[in-house]
C-alpha cells in the first residue's frame, strides 16, 4: 500500500507537467524567403521541412516573402535544423525576430492586396 501510494505521489507531478507541457501554445518561427510561390518553390521547400518532426504546419505569404513556421517545440530547438536545411539546399534567407503571430498575419494581408 505504501509503495503504491509513493509511486502515485511521485508520478502526479510528472503527469500534470505533461500535461502543462502539451498546453502551451504553438511557437513561431518566421523565415524570410522571397521568390518563391505556391506553383513553384513552395509545396518543394514544405516537402523537404515536412523531415523536421517538431514542425506542426507551414503558411507562405508570397507577397511579403515570408514562412510561418509553428511549433509545439521551443523556437531554440527548431532554429538550428530549419538553418541547416534551408542552407543545405542554398537557399537565401533571414530567420527574422519573433513577433506575436497576429502582426505576422497582418503583414501577410497588407502585402496581399
Amino acid at each position: 500500500m505504501n509503495k503504491k501510494l509513493l509511486l502515485l505521489l511521485i508520478s502526479l507531478p510528472l503527469f500534470l507537467s505533461s500535461i502543462c507541457f502539451a498546453l502551451q501554445g504553438s511557437e513561431y518561427l518566421f523565415v524570410e524567403i522571397g521568390g518563391l510561390s505556391q506553383q513553384r518553390g513552395v509545396p518543394e521547400l514544405k516537402k523537404e521541412l515536412q523531415a523536421i518532426t517538431e514542425i506542426k504546419s507551414l503558411e507562405y505569404c508570397e507577397k511579403a516573402g515570408l514562412l510561418i513556421i509553428e511549433t509545439a517545440s521551443p523556437i531554440d530547438s527548431v532554429r538550428p535544423k530549419v538553418n541547416h536545411l534551408l542552407h543545405s539546399l542554398n537557399y537565401r534567407y533571414i530567420i527574422k525576430s519573433s513577433i506575436p503571430i497576429e502582426e505576422a498575419h497582418k503583414i501577410c494581408n497588407r502585402n496581399s492586396n
